[in-house]
Parts: structure tokens; sequence; C-alpha cells
């Protein structure tokens, strides 16, 4: 018969004073300590499991595959090179004030102001058909009216002139038939982005 070894263990006595020789077989200690090994093995490989998709493709490949969403405008060609089929909102290009038809109204008092802005306006590619005296005189601040119901190419005009868009408004005017924005020139008329030449000529 083949001889058995067995580890000695410290004895456990059912009472006081009985003496007791626990003995347990020689490979309980190699494998009690194979069985944790495999369930570390199984909790880290469940952990592994649950990382997200795209990231163990990226791990295991050096890039992270195209998530489809909702905006179908960006896509991704072999090379990692993207294309846009559409324009997204961050690549849109800047409204061009090309031809826009506008009325200057001198809202300062400054003699001849609104008639001296003219040239500089011009400059920016904007077609001046009026210029003349605002309602009244004391106009703190520039503003633009948007004459057209468009209000994109207002407040692309506020931008290039430094106004605030907060001061940007749309007043529709039936008689004003050849007119697509309204600029008040107010007292701040020095902090405007245009350089025009100074002139003690007629308040027009």
């Amino acid at each position: 018969m083949p001889r058995r070894f067995y580890l000695k263990t410290k004895p456990v006595a059912p009472h006081p004073g009985a003496r007791v020789k626990a003995r347990y077989p020689i490979w309980y200690i190699p494998g009690f300590s194979l069985v944790g090994a495999l369930l570390a093995v199984f909790v880290f490989w469940m952990i592994q499991d649950d990382e997200p998709p795209a990231q163990a493709a990226a791990d295991a490949g050096g890039r992270a595959p195209v998530v489809a969403t909702s905006d179908t405008s960006v896509g991704v060609i072999p090379g990692g090179a993207q294309t846009n089929a559409a324009r997204s909102p961050s690549t849109v290009a800047p409204v061009s004030l090309s031809g826009t038809r506008i009325q200057v109204l001198n809202g300062c008092g400054v003699k001849g102001l609104a008639r001296r802005m003219s040239p500089a306006l011009r400059a920016l590619g904007l077609d001046v058909r009026e210029t003349k005296n605002a309602p009244h005189p004391d106009y703190d601040y520039s503003s633009i009216i948007d004459r057209r119901g468009q209000l994109d190419i207002a407040r692309a005009l506020a931008d290039s002139l430094g106004i605030s868009r907060s001061r940007v408004s749309s007043e529709f005017n039936p008689n004003l038939t050849d007119i697509d924005v309204s600029l008040i020139v107010g007292k701040d008329y020095r902090r405007l982005n245009l350089n025009y030449q100074s002139s003690t000529e007629s308040n027009r």
C-alpha cells in the first residue's frame, strides 16, 4: 500500500485534557492555492470583459473605431482622414456682407458723420443706399436694425463693427423696400471698427 504524507497541524482537543492528533493530506495546501489562483484569473477576466468596446479596440489595434451618431456629416476614410459630407456648426462659412444694402442714420449729432462713414462701410462690401439723421441725436450706443428678416446678416455686421449682438433687432418697414439693414451711429462711434476721415461738413 503506498505511503501517504500528511501535514501535522495544531491539535484541537474536543475537551480540556484530551490529546488529539489531527492530520491532513499534504496536497491540501497546493490544492487550495490552485483554486485561489483560478478564481483570481476568472475575476480578472470578468473585469477585462466589461471594458468598453471602443477602448478595447483601441488597445488592440491602436485606433478606436468610428461610432455612428445622429450626425452623419462626418465620415472616416482609410488612413484616418475625415471628410465632411455636410457642414457642421463649427465649420460653417462666415456670412458675407457683400452687397448688403444699408441705411446709415446719424444718431449722435456729430455733423456729417453718417456720410463720412460711407466709404469705410463700402470698403466692407456694403451697398450704402442712404445716409440721414436718426429720429433723435441722443443715441448713447450704436445699434443695427434688421429690415428684411435676415438676422444672420445683421449680426455679422454687428460683429464686424464691434457692436454687441444685444443691440441688434428686427423691425420691418414697408417704406424701406431697398434696405436690408439700418445702422444707427451712436455716441460710441469712435469705438466702431471703421476708418473714416474727420470733417465738419453738413450733417448728412
